[in-house]
C-alpha cells in the first residue's frame, strides 16, 4: 500500500529524494533533488549544495569555474593571471608583474614591483655594463659611482665622459674633490703630467740668468742630460735650438720678451697631458 511504499512511483528513487514526490531542486533533471544527489556522492566541490554537473565550467576541464584555480586554462593562476585579477603585466606575458617577480621569472633588484627588464624598456633604469642588472642596484652593491652621477666609474671610462690617468680605480674627477693636485687648473691630474717646472730656468736655481744660457748650450753642443727638456724650450716652440739660446740671451739683457708659461711660477701647461719634466728641484 501507498503508506508503506517508499517508492510510490516505482521509479527506483526513493520517496524523499523523489522530485515527483517531495520538495526540492533537481538541476541534472535525474529525477532525484540534488541534496540526495550530493548525499549519493555526487560532486559538489564548493559544498553549495548543487551537483558540480549543474555548475559553471568556463574552460571545460571538468572543474566548475567556482573550485578552478585556472578559469581560462592557460596554465596561469587566476590570482595571477591579468585576464582574471587587477594587476600590471609590464612584459605581455599574461601574468600580473607580482607574481612573475615572486615566482622568480622576473628580477626587481630596486623594489620598486615592476621587474628590471620593463625599467630597461621604459628607460626608467639603465645598465650602461649590460649585465642585466640595473645600474642603481650594481651601485647600491657597491659598484664605485665615486661622483654619484648614477652611472657607474667604469661605463664613463668606457664612455671616455671621464678619465682616470693614473690608473688608480678612482675617476681624476673624484680623485681632484678629493684633494689631488692639479696647479695648473685644467683638470688633470699634475702627477699625470710630470713634474712642474718654470721655464727658461735651466739649472733649476729658481732665477733666469746667463747660467741657464750655458746649461741650454751644454745640453745642445756637450754631453749634458737634462731630466726636464721643456725648461730649456724658452720660446715654446717644441724644439730645444739656438732660438731658445738667443731669446733667453734677449731676455736677460735687453729686456725682450719673458718665456712662454709656465713662467715665473712653476707650472704645468695647460692642456698638456706630460709635461715631460721627470723632476724640477725648485718647484714644490
Amino acid at each position: 500500500i501507498d503508506a508503506c511504499d517508499d517508492d510510490l512511483d516505482g521509479d527506483n528513487i526513493p520517496n524523499d529524494c523523489d522530485i515527483d514526490q517531495t520538495d526540492g531542486v533537481d538541476c541534472d533533471l535525474n529525477g532525484a533533488i540534488d541534496a540526495c544527489d550530493v548525499a549519493a556522492g555526487a560532486s559538489d566541490c564548493d559544498f553549495d549544495g548543487v551537483p558540480d554537473v549543474c555548475q559553471l565550467d568556463t574552460d571545460n576541464d571538468g572543474t566548475i569555474d567556482a573550485c578552478d584555480d585556472d578559469l581560462d586554462g592557460d596554465n596561469i593562476p587566476n590570482d595571477c593571471d591579468v585576464d582574471q585579477t587587477d594587476g600590471e603585466d609590464c612584459d605581455g606575458g599574461g601574468s600580473i608583474d607580482s607574481c612573475d617577480i615572486a615566482a622568480g621569472l622576473a628580477t626587481d633588484c630596486d623594489n620598486n614591483g615592476i621587474p628590471d627588464s620593463c625599467d630597461f624598456a621604459s628607460g626608467t633604469a639603465t645598465d650602461c655594463d649590460g649585465n642585466g642588472i640595473p645600474d642603481s642596484c650594481d651601485i647600491a652593491a657597491g659598484d664605485s659611482d665615486c661622483d654619484l652621477d648614477g652611472v657607474l666609474d667604469s661605463c664613463q671610462l668606457v664612455a671616455e665622459t671621464d678619465t682616470d690617468c693614473d690608473d688608480n680605480g678612482v675617476l681624476d674627477g673624484c680623485d681632484l674633490d678629493a684633494g689631488a693636485s692639479d696647479e695648473n687648473a685644467d683638470g688633470i691630474l699634475d702627477s699625470c703630467q710630470g713634474s712642474p717646472f718654470r721655464r727658461g730656468d735651466c739649472n733649476q736655481d729658481g732665477t733666469l740668468d746667463v747660467t741657464d744660457v750655458i746649461q741650454i748650450l751644454a745640453v745642445l753642443f756637450g754631453n749634458l742630460v737634462t731630466d726636464c727638456p721643456p725648461v730649456l724650450d724658452f720660446d715654446d716652440d717644441g724644439q730645444v735650438d739656438i732660438s731658445d739660446v738667443i731669446s733667453e740671451l734677449n731676455f736677460i739683457f735687453q729686456g725682450g720678451p719673458a718665456p712662454a708659461a709656465p713662467y715665473p711660477d712653476c707650472g704645468i701647461p695647460v692642456g698638456v697631458l706630460d709635461s715631460g719634466c721627470d723632476s724640477f728641484s725648485s718647484c714644490p
